[in-house]
Parts: structure tokens; sequence; C-alpha cells
């Protein structure tokens, strides 16, 4: 946590108290979102987000495997993070340590729900083949608002991601199934992630609340509260930091904010979705002729 003296952290609340941040921002606006898709090599899937002083990168990667026997019929998805001891001081030795297991047990709960990822789209053959994704992510930078773009890296990764499709065959003889695979290496499918959630931090500074905390205004917020929203608006889950305690009124207001500006983060991550796919299609129709 960044150290602030009492003269900064006053500047910082009382600016809030005035809907005007230390970059300029009002409370409710979210910093420029910079996405790039398919830029890491020897990986299914790929994207790194930066928002100002936070980057992140995640490659997604496959392996056909045995379903799990209480889920014959369905995939599975790993999350390892990584912290970059350049990224923030506070990462060195094992200083990141806590923070990458406390984002990837939330990453589990979200992507475990029907609601958000369907696993069974990860199935082969039941009781014999299943996609396994391992989801790798390296926090180059830390700036603040950490949750927000792991969530979004990840998702975007996940979009990015093409998985091979493979035909299920059986040997007579040895009465065993085995994968074949396409001579056509174009033979793939993508991940729908549509549904999948995106977090979303609202931090409460003073006796206001804001969306996508820098540094500075993390150190002067008194507790956050998490959102898990899918595109509809619908929260999956909350989750809160921090030491300090939220009144029922001011838990009303972070919802009713989160609703609302958690649709507007899936449309916008939807359009630079979009944008960079069509980019990467572009280059690859170059590629092949």
């Amino acid at each position: 946590m960044l150290e602030l003296g009492d003269g900064e952290s006053s500047f910082i609340i009382k600016g809030i108290e005035k809907n005007i941040r230390i970059d300029g921002r009002t409370n409710n606006e979210y910093r420029t979102i910079y996405l790039e898709l398919d830029n890491i090599l020897n990986s299914h899937g790929s994207a790194q987000i930066r928002i100002n002083n936070t980057e992140i990168m995640v490659a997604v990667k496959t392996e056909i495997m045995i379903p799990d026997i209480l889920h014959p019929d369905e995939g599975s998805i790993e999350f390892y993070l990584e912290c970059s001891a350049n990224a923030n001081p506070i990462f060195q030795g094992k200083g990141g340590d806590e923070l990458s297991e406390e984002i990837t047990t939330l990453l589990y709960k979200l992507y475990d729900s029907s609601a958000a990822f369907d696993k069974k789209k990860l199935g082969i053959c039941k009781n014999e083949f299943c996609w396994k994704l391992y989801v790798e992510i390296l926090i180059l930078q830390y700036g603040g608002n950490i949750f927000d773009a792991v969530s979004l890296a990840v998702k975007a990764a996940l979009h990015n991601t093409r998985i091979p499709i493979v035909e299920v065959k059986k040997d007579e003889d040895l009465q065993k199934y085995y994968i074949e695979l396409s001579n056509n290496s174009s033979d793939e499918f993508n991940i729908d992630v549509s549904n999948c959630p995106l977090l979303l931090t609202i931090s409460k500074i003073g006796a206001n609340h804001i969306i996508d905390a820098c540094l500075e205004e993390e150190s002067c917020s008194i507790a956050s509260l998490i959102f898990a929203i899918i595109p509809n608006g619908n929260i999956l889950l909350t989750k809160k930091l921090g030491n300090g305690s939220l009144n029922p009124t001011s838990i009303k207001q972070m919802i009713i904010s989160a609703k609302d500006i958690g649709i507007e983060l899936h449309e916008r991550l939807t359009t630079l979705l979009n944008n960079n796919t069509q980019n990467i299609n572009v280059d690859r129709d170059k590629l092949a002729k």
C-alpha cells in the first residue's frame, strides 16, 4: 500500500467531495483501456491490458485430458497468477503471494459458475476426453485497480483463444477411443465468453465512492466492494476489501452504481475486442495469401 502524507490524503478526499479527482476524472469515470490481442507466441490465445500504470498480460494454453469423474461431460480451467517484482516493490520476495491467491480464488469462483462459463463446451467425449485450459496471468505493472484489470485481461484472452477441432474415433480391436486431429490447421473454434463476468471495484473514500481507483486513491480508501457482473448487469458475487465499515446506505448506492457501470464496462470491452479481432483477421488473411 502506498503511504501518503496527511496533506496529500486530505487533497484527494476533498477533491472527490467535489467530484474532481487528482487526474481530472469524475468519481464515476473509468480511465482509458488499451487492449492488444494475440501477442504471445506458443499460446492458443492471449491478451494484454493496460489501464494507465496497471498492465496485465494473459496467455491461455490448452491440453486434452480425461474428465473429472464427477463432471464426465465437462472440461476444466486453471488459473495461475504471477506478480512481477518490477511491477511494485511490495511484490519482491513473497510479497505478491497473498494478492495472487486472493485473485485466483475469486477467478475460480466466477468461472465455476454455469451462469458465467459453460464448461460443457470444453467436453469432447463423455468420460473419455475433454479440454483443459491453463490461464497464465502476469502482472507487469501495478498502478491500482488490479482486480478489474485482471478480469478484463482474462476475458479478452479467452475470447482470443482458438481450440483445434478434433474427432473422436474408436479402435474396435482394443475397444478404446482415440483422438484424431484435422489436417486443416484452420479447423478450430472459439470459446464463448459472451456471459463471462467482469470485476468492478468501487472504493469508499470519505463520504463518497469512486471507480477505477489509482494507487494514491486506494491509499485513502477505508473499504472497497468488488462486484462480479455479467453483461446484463446481474451481480454474481460481492467481495469486501479493507478494514473499514460500510453503512447500508453506502452499500445500496454502490450496488446501484455497480449495475449501471458494469454494463458500460462490458460494452466497452466488447467494442475493443471486436476492433482488435477484425485487425487480427486481416493480418491472418494477408499471411494466408
